[in-house]
């Protein structure tokens, strides 16, 4: 079976120095005064929306250092509050996510390959999932290629920090400042990057860990440093609370919308490693100076600020220049390298230079020809030349000057090589605890770079650059206007598993559906099935067979079929595969084949770049001994999950609705109301509805409502009783489950729920459990976290009138769609309650 190896850019940059400049002037002039500067920040939390982006949007734009924000976690761990997207998946989305909160607030993106595996309750229990020195090593990687002067902790070294990964930071953090700068400490990093030596580390306290900030700086504490983060600026024309809110919005995901503050907001730094200082940057050069021969670039510098006309940038290119001739003759170092890509960034924004190859088509197969559009132009009286320009392994030489606002437009043609992916690199192979990044030069970069590029070489003056471009995609709608996308490269034949889960009882048969699109013309292959293949030994029991035969692209195939397991087994796994036969194939030659199992998954948001996942192709097929009920039930939509489509599968008769759609005379219909995944938060016409709802259960119905969260809720009587919501939660998905109420018929009808239910469970067993309950509730089952008392508030039931109901902070919404048996069992109890 031939593997599909996934090329990238081997750079820990960002992705900044190859997407297009559209800065205005006053942009322009902020990204000057930046470039004379030469300090840096690096800031380290442990998730995407840890950081402070007001400290963030300061420090780039105020400060006009150089800012790093180092997120240990892509956020997998989290809840999602506009999709159905969990795991893996929901870190690409919150990748993305931060990646735009960045060019926001003039910020970088950096990561490690720490999983985020949910909410951790000790420093303890998460350096039980993430090795200390693999994690310990990622840092101090990052800190040896930023070269940061100050480092910024979000969170405390303890449990002030709230959860076991922000503690983690800190630590981590606080190790790296020394490991970074000594040279036994990760010795194999050492032929790519140079040990250093940070100044200072501060953690970014607030009032809301010290109220008596203000006070220990008044009686002289001289490790608290404190400033004024709200301030104006002038070019931006914002302030940094409206920025910090706009990049923070970026979070949609986590429901983050922000609201934008004017004035004043002072931060605290508690000094933590280094010495004590006034201004975190006291004894730190961050000018020129830094540099023995810096002083004729900080003049240079400083005279093309003094003169820079904002009505005509260009002439502030020929400086420009001699700044660029400066730093070549310089020794060269990571800085000067960045310096030089920045300052390139700014003479193609002076010139309003406009580089762009777009694709014909925003989705192409491995081995299929594109054809790419290539745009050139220059929008000021300045020689520009373009002198070629190279992808792949071609160079086109042009040697064609650039005439100001007219078009160079050239068409290429190119084969896409089958080494080419557009699957997110972390995501390339099996991982527990940290992604499998066996490149070192890649760990800590945010994203693949483009799937295909273009390297123009241009001359500016008598200079010579290179610059990046990535192959775009592009459209109109009639209501959003121009759409850029990514190019997406993808295999001849994707696989595209709706449903990656098949559950069935133990006598039924799983239903298989699943489609097959063709990528490109003239496709020949077939796909199948293999029950429990092993990949060591290339065994397993075939299911089916289905020919693929296509001239055309995007011709799709659908495999609807069922399968019978004759096996013994709780849970197996069903690998569909395909068998490509390329154009040089000859009939009968067994060898000329290519097997793979890949399947694909879209991801696409407005507010995110669309994404694809390769990943392999595997249905997982659970049984579930259950009696399956015969109730009419309505599924009432919430944040996103798939809890309806898991009990559906099941063969469950469910109807999922919007909140929209409730009507006293619409819930007649049902026996029994799901209402899902914090519905409370997300709906406020559900919490107006709540009366009806309540009036459904007393007139004999059940109602069964999933967590929500106690903050941002429309309303905080959800229950026919009172209860609060608190913020109990169980996170060790093996921890102990006692039976408080061993009779209760939740525990006993139609399944006998016993301890061997509780196995198997992923990331945690609840969260947002309910508290301070009346005494008209039933409280049947408690759960104990490592070291704690045991929490009653998982699931709490009550009769009123002639119906019953149920809360509940199970995570069904992930144990679910993982193929828990005891879940839906459990599930199915619950549904089967009657007062």
């Amino acid at each position: 079976m031939r593997k599909l190896f996934f090329f990238l850019s081997i750079v820990i940059y960002s992705n900044v120095f190859s997407q297009q400049v559209e800065w205005n002037s006053s942009r322009i002039l902020l990204e000057i005064q930046k470039l004379n500067t030469t300090g840096s920040v690096l800031y380290i939390a442990a998730h995407p929306d840890d950081e402070n982006t007001r400290m963030i949007a300061y420090m780039a734009n105020e400060k006009k250092v150089r800012t790093g924000y180092l997120s240990l976690t892509r956020g997998d761990g989290g809840q999602n509050l506009i999709g159905e997207e969990q795991g893996a998946y929901l870190g690409v989305i919150r990748t993305q996510e931060l990646l735009a909160a960045r060019k926001v607030d003039g910020g970088e993106q950096f990561f490690t390959r720490a999983v985020d595996f949910g909410y951790s309750k000790s420093a303890e229990e998460t350096f039980t999932k993430w090795d200390h020195d693999s994690l310990l090593s990622d840092v101090v990687w990052v800190i040896r290629n930023f070269r940061p002067d100050i480092i910024i902790t979000r969170f405390p070294p303890d449990e002030r920090a709230g959860h076991g990964q922000h503690t983690v930071s800190a630590i981590i953090a606080e190790e790296a400042f020394d490991a970074a700068a000594d040279p036994t400490k990760f010795p194999e990093q050492l032929k790519y990057v140079s040990v250093w030596q940070t100044q200072r580390l501060f953690w970014n306290n607030s009032l809301r860990w010290d109220e008596t900030l203000p006070d220990k700086i008044k009686n002289g504490d001289k490790n608290i440093v404190s400033f004024d983060v709200g301030g104006y600026n002038t070019l931006l024309g914002k302030s940094y609370g409206e920025i910090a809110a706009e990049s923070r919005t970026n979070h949609k995901s986590q429901g983050f919308g922000s609201t934008p503050t004017r004035g004043e907001q002072i931060e605290y730094l508690y000094l933590k490693k280094g010495t004590q200082c006034v201004d975190i940057f006291d004894g730190i050069y961050t000018t020129w100076e830094r540099y023995r021969q810096g002083s004729e670039i900080k003049t240079t510098m400083d005279n093309i600020i003094e003169n820079y006309n904002a009505l005509a940038p260009e002439k502030s290119v020929d400086d420009l220049l001699k700044v660029y001739d400066l730093l070549e003759k310089m020794p060269s170092d990571k800085l000067i390298e960045f310096k030089k890509q920045q300052l390139q960034n700014i003479l193609v924004a002076c010139l309003g230079l406009w580089l762009e190859p777009v694709a014909e088509k925003d989705m192409v197969a491995n081995g299929d020809t594109l054809k790419v559009f290539s745009t050139m132009l220059s929008r000021a009286d300045f020689p520009v030349t373009i002198e070629s320009y190279s992808y792949l392994d071609k160079t086109v030489a042009l040697n064609k000057t650039l005439i100001s606002e007219k078009n160079q437009n050239d068409t290429i043609q190119l084969i896409v090589p089958d080494y080419l992916s557009s699957s997110p690199y972390w995501l390339n192979g099996e991982y527990e605890g940290l992604f499998n990044v066996p490149n070192q030069l890649m760990v800590g970069k945010a994203e693949n770079n483009p799937a295909i590029s273009f390297a123009y070489t241009i001359i500016i003056g008598n200079k010579s650059f290179s610059i990046k471009r990535g192959v775009v995609y592009k459209e109109t709608d009639a209501v959003k206007g121009e759409i850029y996308k990514p190019l997406i490269i993808v295999p001849q034949i994707l696989v595209n598993l709706e449903r990656k889960l098949s559950v069935s009882t133990t006598k039924s048969p799983f239903h298989i559906q699943f489609d097959t699109k063709v990528m490109k013309r003239n496709v020949k292959g077939e796909v199948g099935s293999s029950l429990n293949f092993d990949r060591s030994t290339g065994e397993g029991d075939w299911s089916f067979s289905k020919l693929i035969d296509s001239k055309k692209e995007g011709i799709v195939f659908t495999v609807d079929t069922t399968i019978i397991s004759t096996s013994e087994k709780i849970n197996e796994d069903l690998s569909i595969y395909i068998t490509y036969y390329p154009d040089y194939w000859i009939e009968g030659n067994i060898c000329g084949y290519i097997n793979y199992s890949w399947s694909s998954n879209n991801i696409q948001y407005d507010h995110i770049p669309r994404q694809i996942i390769l990943e392999p192709a595997t249905i997982k097929l659970v049984k579930v001994d259950t009696k399956i009920p015969s109730k009419k039930i309505a599924y009432i939509e919430g944040a996103g999950d798939k809890v309806d489509e898991s009990l559906q599968q099941l063969g469950l008769n469910i109807t999922t609705i919007k909140p929209e759609q409730i009507t006293a005379e619409g819930l007649k219909k049902y026996e029994v109301i799901i209402i899902g995944v914090r519905a409370y938060n997300t709906s406020k016409v559900l919490a107006d509805n709540q009366q009806l709802i309540m009036d459904y259960v007393k007139n004999g119905g059940l109602v069964i409502t999933q967590y929500s969260t106690n903050w941002d809720i429309y309303k905080e009587d959800i229950g026919p009783y009172k209860f609060k919501i608190g913020r109990g939660r169980v996170t060790d998905e093996n921890s102990p489950v006692e039976f408080l109420l061993p009779d209760h018929p939740v525990l006993n009808y139609p399944n006998k729920i016993t301890q061997e239910d509780f196995k198997g469970w992923i990331q945690e067993r609840g969260i947002y459990f309910a508290t301070d309950l009346g005494p008209e509730y039933k409280a049947p089952l408690a759960f104990t976290d490592p070291n704690e008392e045991p929490q009653n508030g998982s699931l709490i039931i009550a009769d009123y009138g002639e119906g019953a109901f149920i809360y509940t902070g199970i995570a069904f919404f992930r144990e679910l769609p993982a193929g828990v048996p005891g879940a839906y069992r459990l599930f199915v109890n619950m549904i089967e309650y009657k007062k």
